[in-house]
């Protein structure tokens, strides 16, 4: 039905109204009754006006609901992404934490063959001081 993006903010019963009032201020009439729908035309009838303001309603409704649905979609979708996120995170962390502790170990066995390295160079130099 509606075309282009103007239409999509201006409901029909507003644009006709923007039209009534514009046609009031150039022609300067003081009339009530509806204009440019032609001279065969009647007023709409009290019952179809409210059968038009409860469609409109009805339309908005959906359009809510609608709007509702694909905001909890992208929420979902945010939260999947949000703990998809934590759980790399969480990984990362426990990689990191395993790599450090290979590290320190890696460390720790290095100092120990330093230490015994030196115990036997200190025992070889001890050992042949005597003897010498």
């Amino acid at each position: 039905m509606e075309s282009n993006a103007e239409e999509n903010f201006i409901t029909q019963k507003e644009k006709n109204e923007i039209f009534q009032k514009a046609y009031k201020a150039v022609t300067e009439c003081k009339s009530t009754k509806l204009h440019g729908n032609g001279y065969l035309a009647k007023n709409p009838t009290r019952r179809q006006l409210l059968n038009a303001d409860r469609q409109e309603q009805i339309r908005r409704e959906e359009q809510q609901h609608q709007e509702h649905v694909e905001l909890m979609e992208s929420f979902g979708q945010l939260q999947q992404q949000m703990s998809t996120w934590e759980a790399d995170r969480e990984a990362e962390r426990r990689e990191h934490a395993r790599q450090i502790e290979e590290i320190n170990k890696a460390r720790e066995a290095d100092k120990e063959e330093l230490r015994r390295e030196f115990l036997s160079m200190l025992q070889a130099v001890n050992g042949q001081a005597p003897s010498q």
